[in-house]
């Protein structure tokens, strides 16, 4: 990993550019989105965190969920530009939004609609450089003797870092009898599917709130450090493909079901759904390409 590599801190928010190139532990969970499912009314309320879904950022001017293909993932980076961190994301299928290289046509890519993490620097590095749509929450992850891991994701509440006692989003992984296999996300395009995420623009939103720096990991401007939010917004819109690879993939089980018995969303209620496990992965976001809105002008 590059010499710039910083051990994470929770209370800082450390900005770096360019691309990441991490090492981690990934949980992919696919899903499928009807079109009838894209447009209804609890789609939108359960895939967008508050900040977004009251933005132009869930608008229809900026794109009409069609549904299809998509993914959840919860990964665990050990090593990267941006530290150490824990991550849950959702690509709910394809978009299609305004096309920036023929006016007044449309394109159509995926999207991500949610992402939560567990430090500002993972916050604040993935909302400016890749309009991803990142809010900070408390993670309970939890590797067990028998190969099964548990994750419990609860978001923090705007402005503060108060969280409910229900997990927004549960899940167990319980690993399959067959061995580790290479796997790479290049084999979705072998298949006819692109991953290619167009992202855009995001609102500015108020964060956890001041937290106290820790010891001699105090930040200043010289080192990379930022004053403020970790929820920043962005004035353009991203287009990039993330890649990820694996020596050792292991597809095992997952379910979804929270401590109450229900489930993060109505589309995705699997007690028992297929998952894969991605160990010492290789994850990639490259650095994106940009435009700005149709008819905006800074």
């Amino acid at each position: 990993m590059a010499d710039s590599l910083v051990k994470s801190n929770v209370n800082e928010i450390r900005a770096v550019s360019g691309a990441l190139n991490g090492k981690a532990t990934v949980y992919l969970i696919p899903i499928y989105i009807t079109a009838a499912t894209a447009a209804s009314a609890e789609f939108r309320k359960a895939l967008y965190p508050a900040l977004e879904e009251a933005s132009p950022f869930a608008s229809e001017a900026f794109g009409t969920p069609k549904g299809g293909l998509g993914m959840v993932q919860m990964i665990h980076f050990h090593d990267s530009e941006w530290g150490d961190f824990h991550e849950m994301l959702i690509i709910p299928g394809v978009f299609e939004y305004p096309d920036p290289k023929v006016k007044g046509a449309t394109a159509q890519n995926r999207r991500m609609t949610a992402i939560y993490t567990d430090t500002r620097s993972g916050c604040y590095n993935a909302r400016n450089n890749c309009n991803f749509p990142k809010h900070m929450a408390r993670f309970d992850w939890k590797d067990h003797a028998d190969g099964s891991t548990t994750i419990a994701v609860y978001p923090y509440k705007d402005g503060s870092q108060a969280t409910d006692p229900l997990p927004w989003f549960s899940f167990k992984y319980t690993p399959g009898w067959l061995p580790g296999i290479p796997m790479s996300t290049k084999v979705f395009a072998a298949l006819g599917v692109d991953l290619t995420l167009v992202q855009p623009p995001l609102p500015t939103g108020k964060g956890v709130g001041p937290v106290p720096k820790v010891g001699s990991e105090e930040v200043d401007s010289a080192s990379g450090g930022v004053e403020g939010t970790e929820e920043v917004g962005t004035k353009e819109w991203v287009k990039l493909l993330p890649y990820q690879y694996t020596p050792s993939s292991v597809l095992g089980w997952g379910d979804t079901t929270r401590p109450d018995g229900s489930f993060f969303a109505p589309f995705v209620n699997a007690a028992s759904t297929l998952a894969v496990k991605m160990t010492d992965a290789d994850v990639v976001l490259p650095v994106p390409e940009r435009w700005a809105t149709p008819g905006k002008q800074d």
